[in-house]
């Protein structure tokens, strides 16, 4: 990665949904430890029990300050309140 460069990524995980019946994963890229996403993109229709995910083309267009972007998993419940929040991945941008 480097900054300005448009990234397609594979990214996936799995989930374990015990305390609703559906629920949705957001996937979000955050540079430089923002609270907003520089991209973000939404998987609904998580069911109740495990099972495994992925995005094929995640797409990330590095922005020209950043020093690092980390990447994360949240499990929200159909209201948005977080219901679980998956390992991060830091990438430093060079």
């Amino acid at each position: 990665m480097q900054r300005g460069s448009k990234c397609q990524l594979r990214i996936q995980g799995s989930y374990t949904l015990t305390t609703a019946e559906v629920a949705s994963i957001r996937v979000a890229a955050y540079e430089d430890g923002a609270k907003e996403p520089a991209s973000s993109t939404t998987l609904p229709n998580a069911r109740k029990g495990h099972s495994g995910w992925y995005i094929d083309h995640f797409l990330y267009i590095v922005s020209s300050t950043a020093k690092q972007v980390t990447f994360q998993a949240t499990l929200l419940s159909p209201t948005g309140a977080v219901l679980a929040e998956g390992r991060t991945s830091t990438v430093p941008i060079p």
